[in-house]
């Protein structure tokens, strides 16, 4: 279903990029944001307990990832998730094109802002169809109020679609107790900002490496300090690399720190 909202625009509405309109949505229901046959969609369902400042700030992240994410991938015909399962609370049925997300909230542990992961994958290309964003309420507010729940919605749905995932794990090389991402294109994006030889992950694997990459948008600790979230032309890689059609050009300024 397409939604049919009020569009207005304005940095004061939208907490993610304050050139971006922004979309007044209703509190439930399932909604697609500018559903484009050649490029990228994303289709959010809100579960009841989702404000409407956290609706806000998922339709400008799923936004942002439309820029950096250009290509359509395949449709999915047929989907159905049982009620309870990859965040839903009511279920859902239908075909896909190209994400669908589930967004829920929960208190989580401390210095956990939120959660994002994918539950079902193409069969043949391995990319995510359906995959959840949890966010905490209480840091949410936090950084709605900070001008950053935006940054942490667009690092959640990264993992929703691939980043830290079982799409990115063939890539995730070992080296003395280390983890690096080993493709050459990630490795050139790498030194286009001042890096040296393989990119460095976090110890997981699913992030990048912190101490390496400061407050880059992939780094696990990027937003409890405050400050912008850059997403660089690292990340904007290793999502191609991954599988996707993407526009470097979208990319954030960026320098390693």
């Amino acid at each position: 279903m397409i939604a049919t909202a009020v569009v207005f625009f304005g940095c004061e509405e939208n907490p993610f990029r304050c050139h971006k309109g922004s979309i007044c949505v209703p509190e439930t229901g399932t909604w697609e944001i500018d559903t484009d046959p050649r490029g990228f969609d994303i289709e959010f369902v809100f579960s009841s307990d989702v404000t409407e400042e956290m609706k806000t700030a998922a339709y400008a992240a799923g936004e942002r990832w439309k820029e950096i994410i250009i290509g359509d991938i395949p449709d999915v015909e047929t989907v159905q998730i049982t009620a309870g399962k990859c965040g839903s609370d009511d279920g859902w049925a239908g075909g896909i094109d190209d994400i669908l997300i589930f967004v829920s909230t929960k208190d989580l542990d401390d210095w956990v802002l939120g959660i994002g992961g994918n539950c079902l994958r193409r069969e043949d290309t391995g990319l995510p169809t359906v995959g959840f964003v949890i966010l905490d309420p209480t840091w949410a507010e936090t950084l709605f109020d900070q001008n950053q729940l935006g940054d942490l919605i667009a690092h959640e749905i990264a993992h929703v679609i691939g980043f830290g995932t079982k799409p990115m794990k063939k890539f995730v090389k070992k080296i003395g107790g280390k983890r690096y991402f080993d493709n050459p294109a990630v490795t050139e994006a790498y030194a286009s900002v001042g890096g040296k030889g393989l990119v460095p992950l976090s110890n997981g694997g699913d992030h990048l490496d912190e101490e390496t990459f400061g407050r880059e948008n992939m780094t696990p600790g990027r937003n409890v300090h405050g400050g912008s979230a850059p997403m660089s032309v690292v990340t904007v890689a290793i999502m191609e690399a991954i599988g996707y059609e993407v526009s470097y050009g979208a990319a954030d300024e960026y320098r390693l720190p």
